[in-house]
C-alpha cells in the first residue's frame, strides 16, 4: 500500500513539474514575440498633424506599392529625444495590416530556411520552400517587360537541363533568394518615412521591405539584456538619416544604445560627439539655424505641393 502511494506521489510531482516547465516555455515564447513601442517627445514646434502624416503615408505607399494597408506610425526621435520622423509600415496587397505575431512568423520561417541552407540540409530546405507561400506583389511602378529568363526567381536558360528540370545549383539559388527576402519581408511589406515637422521634406525615404524595428527587435532585445540584465525595454529609436537608426534600451538606471542593423553598442553621448566631429552642427548652433532658414522657402513649396496632391487632412 505504501509503495503504491509513493508511486502516486511521484507521478503527481512529475506532472506538476511538467506543467511548470510547459508554462515556462510558453512564457518564453510569448516574451520572444513581444514588440515594444518606442516613445518620443511629441510636443515639438512646427509639428505636422498626425492625420496629415497618415494620409501622406497611405497615398504615397499606394502610389509606390499599389493597394495595401498601413500599420501604426512609429515615432523616431533625434538625439535630444524630440520626434523628427514617423516610420510607417505598409502591408502590400492586404486589406488589414497584420499583427506582429504574423509578421514575426514570416521572419522566423525565413530564418529557419536560411539555417537549413547553411547546414547543407538541401532536401529539408527544398521541402520547406515548397510548403511556403510564394505569393508576390510587385509595384506597378517597377514592373517592366522582361524575358522569362529575367523573371526574379526564374533560373537562367542555361540552368535548365535538357529534360526541362532545373539544376540543383539553380534551385538552391532560388531558395536562398526567397529566404533572404522572407527574413526582411521584401515583396510583402514596405516602409515609408514621413517628416514629423515642417522643417524637413515631407517624405524622407522608402524601404521596399520591413524596417529593422520589425526584423531585428528580438535580436536587439537579447543583446540589450546581455548588457543591462533582464527586464530591458525599448525606450526610443533614434533616426540619424544616412547614419541609420539606433535602438535605446533601458532598465532602471541603466541603458544601452544599439545600431539597429549591426547591433553594435554605443551611447547617445558618443553619437553626439561623432556627429559633431563629422561636421554635423548642433541643433542650437548658428550654423544649424542658418541652414534651416536657407531652405525654409523650398520646404514650404514641397509641403504645399504634397498637400495639393493628396488634399488637406
Amino acid at each position: 500500500m505504501g509503495k503504491s502511494k509513493n508511486i502516486r506521489e511521484l507521478f503527481v510531482i512529475s506532472l506538476v513539474i511538467f506543467f511548470l516547465l510547459l508554462l515556462g516555455s510558453l512564457d518564453m515564447a510569448s516574451a520572444q514575440a513581444r514588440l515594444d513601442i518606442p516613445a518620443a517627445n511629441l510636443q515639438v514646434s512646427n509639428a505636422v498633424p498626425i492625420g496629415l502624416i497618415k494620409k501622406i503615408a497611405l497615398e504615397k505607399s499606394k502610389e509606390t506599392w499599389g493597394p495595401g494597408s498601413l500599420g501604426d506610425p512609429i515615432p523616431l526621435c533625434n538625439l535630444d529625444g524630440d520626434v523628427v520622423v514617423y516610420m510607417v509600415p505598409f502591408s502590400i496587397g492586404k486589406g488589414q495590416f497584420p499583427a506582429y505575431d504574423e509578421i514575426r512568423q514570416g521572419i522566423m520561417s525565413g530564418r529557419e530556411l536560411q539555417k537549413l541552407i547553411k547546414n547543407s540540409d538541401f532536401e529539408k530546405a527544398k521541402e520547406m520552400h515548397k510548403s511556403m507561400d510564394h505569393g508576390k506583389v510587385l509595384s506597378h511602378q517597377r514592373t517592366i517587360v522582361i524575358s522569362d529568363s529575367q523573371i526574379p526567381g526564374r533560373p537562367p536558360i542555361n540552368a535548365v537541363r535538357s529534360d526541362g528540370s532545373i539544376s540543383r545549383k539553380a534551385e538552391l539559388r532560388d531558395i536562398e533568394e526567397f529566404a533572404s527576402k522572407k527574413v526582411i519581408g521584401a515583396d510583402e511589406f514596405g516602409t515609408i518615412f514621413v517628416s514629423a515637422t515642417y522643417d524637413m521634406f515631407p517624405v524622407l525615404a522608402y524601404f521596399h521591405y520591413l524596417a529593422p524595428y520589425y526584423i531585428n527587435f528580438d535580436f536587439a532585445l537579447e543583446r540589450a539584456e546581455q548588457f543591462i540584465s533582464q527586464g530591458a525595454f525599448l525606450k526610443s529609436i533614434y533616426f540619424l538619416g544616412l547614419e541609420g537608426q539606433y535602438f535605446e534600451f533601458v532598465n532602471n538606471s541603466s541603458s544601452i544604445v544599439l545600431n539597429s542593423k549591426t547591433l553594435q553598442a554605443t551611447t547617445v553621448e558618443d553619437l553626439k560627439r561623432s556627429r559633431i566631429s563629422q561636421g554635423y552642427p548642433q541643433t542650437d548652433s548658428t550654423l544649424f539655424q542658418e541652414r534651416k532658414e536657407k531652405r525654409a522657402a523650398e520646404l514650404t513649396k514641397e509641403w504645399e505641393k504634397i498637400k495639393s496632391e493628396i488634399g488637406e487632412q
